[in-house]
């Protein structure tokens, strides 16, 4: 007999949300306290107790490992793109590197008709960047003034995912069209940056805080995943019992899109 839990039976398959409470709406202080991974403990357990109001059905396009990619990266990327930054069709996105947040953000922009342009500092990403369908890519090693080039080959960006920080974010006030939006997501390069705020202020760019996403966010997510057969890029699968390996091949920085732990085998 399958046991009820909300809308859930035994054997469901579900994804949990990356902060706990936040169905809906504006980030609040009380969720951003149930952050997984820090203040809150993460899943990187044998058994975990969670409230059925922060699960979301999973997706049967996607594999459990598939699955697992989604709930920060993906959201970060989905919440950047739709709430924060509003993209339609025919916008320009340009996105920072080709680490999870950014190739989930360079997916889901091209499901929204979007043109996006990708900055790496490989050129073999680069490529895989092109066959997921990149409009323009630069080599921001050998183009250190890749914001200059941008803006001489293609023009302004309306929107820009920032997961640099410090030393990318000027380059990203540059880059931006008037009235665009930068969705600050990471500090790869640092916390602090010296900024000209009147640049900001007197063509309107709007700077987003992006903090992840809600329920809605990811629910609305996968039915997009869904509906246009993405799949996250997995660069490498660890087992359970090697997850030190994981983290020490994700601190190398030298990895594709994400990295993915398997479930505990007993």
């Amino acid at each position: 007999m399958g046991i009820n839990v909300g809308q859930y039976v035994r054997g469901s398959r579900v994804t949990l949300t990356y902060m706990e409470g936040w169905p809906d709406g504006p980030l609040t202080d009380r969720s951003r306290r149930a952050t997984l991974g820090g203040p809150v403990d993460g899943v990187l357990t044998q058994m975990r107790l969670v409230s059925a109001s922060n699960l979301v059905a999973t997706p049967k396009e996607l594999t459990d490992a598939e699955a697992a990619c989604f709930p920060c990266a993906g959201v970060t990327a989905w919440a950047a793109l739709v709430d924060h930054c509003r993209v339609t069709a025919g916008d320009w996105v340009l996105v920072q590197g080709t680490g999870g947040v950014s190739l989930f953000a360079l997916q889901f922009a091209k499901a929204m008709g979007a043109l996006v342009a990708v900055i790496s500092s490989s050129d073999e990403k680069l490529e895989v960047a092109r066959r997921m369908g990149a409009d323009h890519t630069l080599n921001y090693r050998e183009t250190p003034d890749w914001s200059k080039a941008i803006l001489d080959e293609i023009g302004p960006m309306q929107h820009v995912i920032e997961v640099g920080g410090g030393q990318t974010l000027e380059h990203s006030l540059r880059v931006v069209a008037t009235a665009g939006n930068v969705a600050l997501i990471g500090v790869l390069s640092g916390v602090k940056a010296s900024l000209a705020v009147t640049s900001i202020l007197m063509r309107g760019i709007k700077i987003h805080g992006v903090a992840v996403g809600s329920k809605r966010n990811m629910e609305d997510m996968f039915r997009a995943v869904a509906a246009h057969g993405i799949k996250p890029v997995i660069d490498r699968s660890f087992g359970f019992r090697d997850a030190e390996s994981a983290y020490d091949h994700l601190r190398a920085a030298t990895h594709l899109g994400k990295v993915v732990i398997e479930g505990f085998d007993g």
